[in-house]
């Protein structure tokens, strides 16, 4: 199934006048060098007030370009402002989180230089903890989530326990007080941000859990972990 709010392939590539719109159109769902002309999804076209939805429209492409400069493959001498406006463009903006995580998405696949790619994931993890994908969405990017190139980095970057954490609590406005600075070193702020053992099970033969696991321990081992989605195959995107 594919995500019903993306634009057809055609009509996206079309949105830039020059070049080929057929190369574009194939590749509208794969890695590119160049800036993003247009948000991927209908989502943005949706907002009425025209300064609004122009403003949006920016922060996407920006978003996007953030996570291509992160990667390495787009040159930037401001990377902490970077991250810092992609994430407070999307605490404010429902579009732009959606949009984001195709970016992600997007760059990740069949990608020509693979040895970057291992650099997004810790810039994933650090927006997930941060701010869930519109609702429309969630489905679709757990189902990416769980996909074997992206599960190989479970264990150390807790994406589909970040994610639904994310979506149970809502974006997280308390990262305003984080000083750009700090976004020198993402792996030190996703240090004191995400905490390992809320995405572990329990072992229940420690002298703990002897008699019986209680419910509570369960219920909250679940929902970090996670239950199966209604789905019974990942959608196409």
């Amino acid at each position: 199934k594919r995500y019903p709010r993306l634009k057809q392939p055609m009509t996206w590539a079309k949105e830039k006048w020059w070049g080929s719109s057929e190369r574009r159109a194939k590749n509208m769902l794969k890695f590119q060098w160049e800036s993003l002309h247009s948000p991927v999804t209908t989502h943005v076209d949706e907002v009425h007030d025209e300064q609004m939805r122009a403003s949006i429209k920016r922060q996407v492409t920006a978003a996007f370009e953030t996570i291509q400069k992160y990667m390495g493959q787009r040159n930037t001498s401001r990377m902490p402002q970077r991250i810092r406006e992609l994430l407070w463009d999307a605490l404010s903006s429902e579009q732009v989180r959606t949009e984001a995580y195709i970016g992600f998405i997007k760059q990740t696949t069949d990608n020509p230089e693979p040895e970057k790619i291992d650099r997004i994931w810790e810039l994933l993890s650090l927006c997930l903890s941060i701010f869930p994908p519109g609702k429309e969405f969630e489905n679709y990017l757990e189902a990416w989530l769980r996909k074997p190139n992206v599960r190989t980095f479970e264990s150390k970057y807790h994406f589909r326990g970040l994610l639904r954490q994310s979506v149970l609590n809502g974006p997280d406005e308390n990262i305003k007080t984080i000083q750009q600075d700090e976004y020198k070193d993402v792996s030190n702020v996703l240090s004191y941000r995400v905490n390992p053992k809320k995405f572990a099970w329990p072992d229940y033969t420690s002298k703990k859990y002897l008699n019986k696991a209680s419910w509570a321990d369960l219920k909250k081992s679940f929902v970090r972990k996670g239950m199966p989605l209604k789905i019974s195959k990942p959608p196409k995107f």
